[in-house]
């Protein structure tokens, strides 16, 4: 989770003339007020009800999953089987779970998704509502990828399915190599 985070009061002595002194308190006030709303944005994104099958179990899965992707690639031709979206849900399910952020230039490179690759999927997953981007409040220019709540609900019910049609290496994996581990 997020720590919380106060802002301090800052006094600043400064030889100013009372008209520009309250166009600047009012700037750095709607500026908190927008940090305030960025705050609430990024808890909410991480915000999640716990997957049907559990926290453990899914994670587990979908960490044999992706493990079992990139397994499958050092054996055979990965255009066989490119399926970059995915690969950035799985990833950012995973994320989810370990409640680790993922910034928007990096989304992807566990999967050896290129660049270019991710950020075009990432603005179609983005248009069916699956995922969102958050903008960090301190700079404007790192943007966090996440799944939408709706999104994180239909990969956990994907993950309380009965499991006995996946490979034996998903069903029976408890933890393994995945994004972030």
């Amino acid at each position: 989770m997020l720590p919380e985070t106060k802002l301090p009061n800052v006094k600043i002595d400064l030889p100013i003339d009372d008209a520009r002194a309250e166009k600047l308190l009012d700037g750095i006030q709607q500026a908190r007020g927008r940090l305030a709303e960025i705050e609430q944005e990024i808890r909410e994104a991480y915000r999640r009800p716990a997957p049907p099958c559990g926290d453990e179990t899914a994670l587990s899965l979908a960490r044999a999953l992706f493990r079992e992707r990139r397994t499958r690639e050092q054996h055979l031709p990965r255009t066989l089987f490119a399926e970059p979206a995915w690969d950035l849900l799985l990833e950012l399910f995973i994320c989810r779970l370990e409640e680790r952020a993922v910034q928007v230039s990096a989304v992807g490179l566990r999967a050896g998704i290129p660049a270019t690759t991710a950020l075009r999927w990432l603005d179609v997953l983005e248009r069916e509502g699956l995922v969102k981007k958050i903008a960090a409040p301190v700079d404007q220019r790192v943007v966090h990828v996440t799944l939408t709540g709706e999104a994180f609900e239909r990969m956990s019910a994907l993950f309380a399915e009965d499991h006995s049609r996946w490979p034996w290496e998903v069903q029976n994996q408890q933890a393994g190599a995945g994004p972030g581990n």
